[in-house]
């Protein structure tokens, strides 16, 4: 069973976890891993990249913009280890979005660039030939009001 979402008395009980566990078919236990940037660290492990080049930075309470609680997350660790400079890597038509994001969160401290992945579904030049090319693009573009609705200093504050 997986939890998304799990409040007691209004406090998020993800950012509580000290440690979590997979109980198998077979009774064996293995660590778990309580948020997506855990279980994104994991498989980079498998994919071969040693642990201490990896730092799990959470999103915070993503219940308003996913886009924001990863930026939040981003920037509690960022501030911790001193970061002034990082690029957010994003899908194509969302990455504008996301450096808009993630400069809110870090605060005019760190200098925030993007780079733009290409995106299968919605590529340059070609994007309303697809269903999926047109609801990425309306997505973002209807996004695009709402984060303006985040002030910049609540962002930093707030975490």
């Amino acid at each position: 069973i997986y939890v998304k979402y799990m409040r007691v008395s209004g406090v998020n009980m993800h950012e509580l976890v000290r440690s979590a566990e997979f109980v198998l078919a077979d009774s064996t236990r293995v660590t778990a891993w309580p948020t997506y940037a855990h279980s994104s660290a994991a498989y980079l492990e498998r994919l071969g990249i040693p642990a201490d080049h990896i730092i799990i930075a959470p999103a915070i309470d993503p219940t308003v913009s996913r886009t924001l609680a990863n930026a939040q997350g981003f920037a509690m660790r960022a501030k911790e280890d001193n970061v002034r400079r990082m690029d957010v890597l994003s899908l194509g038509v969302h990455a504008r979005r996301s450096r808009k994001m993630y400069r809110m969160a870090c605060g005019d401290g760190v200098t925030v660039g993007v780079i733009s992945l290409p995106d299968p579904d919605a590529p340059p030049g070609a994007w309303w030939k697809s269903v999926h090319g047109w609801y990425k693009v309306v997505k973002e573009v209807a996004g695009v009001p709402v984060s303006s609705l985040f002030e910049a200093d609540e962002a930093v504050e707030e975490r």
